[in-house]
């Protein structure tokens, strides 16, 4: 596989260090200091990283977390299936040669998909991390199996309920290579998939691994 040529996404507009799309409302206030909790979930997840060479960032919209995982890891792979948060993904990554970006969806194996906006409630609408995918549509969606990625110590997952279809189709990358993974779980996956909301943490257990933390809705597991 390799990496997507970004396109033309759109209206964007910065905040601090960061690129954002112009219809973003949610992210500003995060940039602009008012919450720090996407740097403090992932700092304490990375105590438990036993190898330092590959991260893998599902759901990485913006390129956040992505980031700060290429100042700790060899190389990154970034994955966001969002046009417009891909163009931001890409300029806010520049001067980061050791990440390599995907503008394709994760699941459980190929298929096509496009997103949507979350507007269950006032809170969640304006937020461009709040998107979640559904079945037909013009992006590509593959396996990170078909990757065939090696040594990969850290896995992100942030994909507002599809979490158990990305998983799925990660068995064989999860079994081979045994990274510490945080996920999140809980955002809505009965409404959206009929998948149930434990499903994720039963899928890792099944695998033999163990939850070693939880923030919010953050889960961290790590292998026994």
């Amino acid at each position: 596989m390799t990496a997507s040529i970004p396109r033309d996404g759109g209206e964007v507009y910065r905040v601090g260090d960061y690129w954002l799309p112009d219809s973003d409302l949610h992210f500003r206030q995060i940039l602009q200091g008012k919450s720090n909790y996407i740097e403090e979930h992932l700092l304490k997840s990375l105590d438990f990283v036993k190898s330092w060479e590959v991260a893998v960032d599902v759901g990485a919209h913006v390129g956040i977390c992505s980031r700060m995982l290429a100042g700790k890891f060899k190389v990154v792979h970034a994955f966001e299936p969002a046009l417009d948060t891909f163009e931001c993904l890409w300029r806010n990554l520049e001067g980061c040669a050791n990440v390599v970006h995907h503008q394709v969806a994760l699941g459980e194996g190929e298929g096509r998909v496009h997103m949507e906006d979350d507007v269950s409630k006032p809170t969640r609408v304006g937020n461009t991390g709040a998107r979640f995918v559904r079945e037909g549509g013009d992006i590509l969606m593959f396996a990170l199996d078909s990757w065939g990625l090696q040594k990969v110590g850290f896995l992100k997952i942030d994909v507002e309920g599809y979490e158990l279809r990305v998983l799925e189709g990660a068995r064989e990358t999860l079994l081979s290579c045994k990274p510490t993974v945080m996920i999140e779980v809980g955002k809505s996956p009965e409404d959206r998939y009929g998948l149930r909301t434990r499903a994720p943490i039963q899928f890792m257990e099944g695998l033999g691994m163990k939850e070693a933390l939880r923030v919010k809705m953050d889960f961290v597991f790590a292998w026994q």
